[in-house]
């Protein structure tokens, strides 16, 4: 005999509804290296989000955080160090007796394919050791898995992801002008945003604007107004990103990454990428230990 199911009454107060976000974690790239005394980054500006930890005890300061915009901070041991993609920054590494160890990934949180949930939030730049051993945890085991994924360890880097951003979220507070939930510009400008983060070649801009039935005018002020850059500066922002993405997992050649990006030659990618990033395209290899065999 089978029971009933019963279910309790439940109004529109009590219900839990969320917005059907679809969110996915992107892994870039990352890996626990050994950090020279005296070490710096260089100034760089990442398309990616920085996290980093200095594994190694060590008592005082660890590391020096520098922005360009604002004040530099100080990391200590187990200091978990976040810098959001888009921001210029410099880390340099404190001398010590022995060389230190880093724990480091470069991600992404996204929704609808081509939101930055990250971006919602105002987040630290530094999160105390005391406060941080959850997201070490996921950090550390996300950087540990390997590097070919089948499609168990692939659901394991979605599921650790998600805790991840999760753990990270909790120390970061909603923006004001963005946490009144998805506007109905987004909503309209979302196609558009899939489109240009989905093609290797710039749309025109009048049938950019015909898709969504605005003008020309109209358009230009509406995606300004939703991504803070015009739609040619959110098409080279998105080629840019899956640059950094195509050399990180050195699969393939600069000439086969320019060609698949829609570029006209190697030569025009590397001087883009370089305009971008501040290094050539070999030079982001060797700094992420990803040279060719």
């Amino acid at each position: 005999m089978i029971d009933q199911l019963f279910c309790l009454p439940c109004d529109r107060d009590s219900a839990r509804t969320a917005l059907p976000l679809q969110v996915s974690f992107e892994y870039v790239v990352g890996n626990r290296t050994a950090v020279p005394e005296k070490h710096s980054t260089g100034w760089r500006t990442m398309p990616f989000h920085l996290c980093c930890m200095r594994e190694t005890p060590c008592d005082g300061t660890s590391a020096i955080v520098e922005f360009r915009d604002k004040p530099s901070l100080k990391a200590r041991s187990r200091d978990i160090i976040f810098v959001p993609a888009g921001v210029p920054h410099r880390i340099n590494d404190l001398q010590s007796d022995s060389s230190e160890v880093s724990l480091w990934m470069h991600f992404f949180f996204r929704t609808m394919t081509v939101l930055d949930v990250l971006d919602y939030y105002e987040l630290p730049n530094i999160i105390p050791a005391e406060k941080s051993a959850e997201i070490a945890f996921y950090l550390e085991q996300l950087v540990m898995l390997p590097r070919v994924l089948d499609f168990g360890y692939s659901v394991s880097q979605q599921v650790l992801g998600a805790g991840f951003c999760a753990a990270l979220l909790r120390f970061g507070r909603p923006k004001p002008e963005k946490s009144r939930g998805i506007n109905k510009d987004l909503q309209r400008c979302l196609p558009v945003m899939q489109l240009l983060a989905n093609t290797t070649k710039m749309p025109a801009i009048g049938s950019l604007a015909r898709s969504i039935y605005l003008s020309n005018s109209r358009f230009l002020a509406v995606f300004r107004s939703v991504t803070g850059m015009s739609p040619g500066q959110y098409f080279e922002h998105e080629r840019y990103r899956k640059a950094c993405l195509l050399l990180s997992r050195n699969e393939y050649t600069i000439s086969e990454i320019a060609g698949q990006l829609g570029y006209c030659s190697a030569f025009h990618f590397s001087r883009k990428f370089k305009k971008l990033s501040g290094f050539p395209p070999n030079a982001y290899r060797k700094m992420h230990h990803l040279e060719n065999d």
